[in-house]
């Protein structure tokens, strides 16, 4: 995560509303930033953490697989393989229950 992410996300929070009031305000925003980039750096992952988020890759790509084959579905929806495409998406959206 870089200082510029931290800084957008404080912005969509609010946060940076009330910090960019003064000089001071955007360096101290700027400095927890830095410090929470440097951390997230310094993470050390345990295998639980890498378990999570490969579980957290892969239901992202399920679901862009489940888009693509509601895309066919739609293309022609009296062609056979639309039928198709409609149960793959729904089969690929059902392993996330899995």
């Amino acid at each position: 995560m870089t200082i510029d992410e931290i800084i957008k996300m404080a912005q969509e929070a609010g946060m940076a509303d009330a910090c960019w009031q003064s000089e001071i305000s955007i360096l101290l925003l700027k400095r927890f930033a830095a410090l929470v980039a440097e951390a997230e750096r310094r993470r050390t992952w345990l295998p639980a953490d890498w378990l999570e988020y490969e579980r957290g890759i892969a239901a992202a790509e399920r679901e862009e697989c489940a888009k693509v084959c509601d895309q066919l579905a739609q293309d022609d929806p009296y062609d056979t393989s639309s039928k198709t495409a409609k149960w793959l998406a729904v089969a690929i959206r059902a392993r996330r229950q899995q």
